[in-house]
């Protein structure tokens, strides 16, 4: 994240903690808002952590099925806060990769969780932020950390595109919605795993896309939601 503006802003607080009060200085993550324009056409306004920008573009185009590959984008101009984007219109609403065969050992999944939320460095000073991995034959390949989980869907998914890598693994931090499962389903991986919980729809999502989907990834434990044998125990 060198190239990264700063991420973290200390700020004076009070600290109320059993009976006692504490003037200090706190770390909060800075907020900024981007608008995306896809040929000439404004796709997204909302908050991001200003890092990976341009792999955050190329995932939102492909995950919102605007474009099937990142070869589909012709060119990116970041100016402020307004990022312009000229391609080719491929609109591909359902996954342009073919699913990966895969499976991994429930032990060697709790350790990559862990890896993960190691990684979080910006989480751990400040508890605001969301994070995601991706690993291919047990190492991990990409990682993101940004404001909002639909980001960090976005960049996983830029990354692994525009540098042609195909997971095997997905890790989240952030609870599993349908919307995100569709996202994450572009990746081609055939296990997405989150520390947190699965909605109805969500597991709907993952079984109509063949995927297994690994809820509450927290501690030594795990509940598999579909397709359970990628999962060796």
């Amino acid at each position: 994240m060198s190239n990264c503006p700063p991420a973290v802003v200390q700020r004076r607080i009070i600290r109320f903690e059993a009976g006692t009060v504490e003037e200090r200085l706190d770390d909060l993550l800075i907020e900024s808002t981007i608008k995306v324009l896809w040929n000439g056409k404004r796709i997204y306004s909302g908050l991001v952590t200003r890092c990976n920008l341009v792999d955050f573009v190329v995932g939102h185009l492909i995950s919102e099925g605007f474009i099937c590959d990142d070869s589909d984008v012709f060119e990116i101009s970041i100016k402020g806060d307004r990022i312009e984007v000229t391609g080719r219109d491929n609109p591909c609403n359902t996954p342009s990769r073919e699913l990966k065969e895969a499976e991994v050992k429930a032990w060697k999944l709790i350790k990559y969780a862990n890896i993960v939320r190691g990684m979080g460095w910006i989480y751990k000073e400040t508890g605001s932020t969301h994070t995601g991995g991706i690993f291919v034959e047990g190492t991990l390949k990409i990682f993101h950390e940004d404001i909002s989980r639909w980001n960090v869907a976005d960049k996983l998914v830029g990354t692994a595109f525009r540098q042609n890598i195909h997971p095997d693994i997905v890790i989240v931090s952030s609870r599993m919605v349908s919307p995100l499962v569709k996202k994450l389903a572009h990746l081609g991986a055939p296990i997405i795993a989150s520390v947190s919980a699965p909605t109805e729809k969500a597991v709907e999502t993952a079984e109509e896309y063949g995927l297994t989907l690994v809820g509450f990834l927290r501690g030594n434990r795990f509940n598999i939601y579909s397709n359970e044998w990628r999962i060796i125990y």
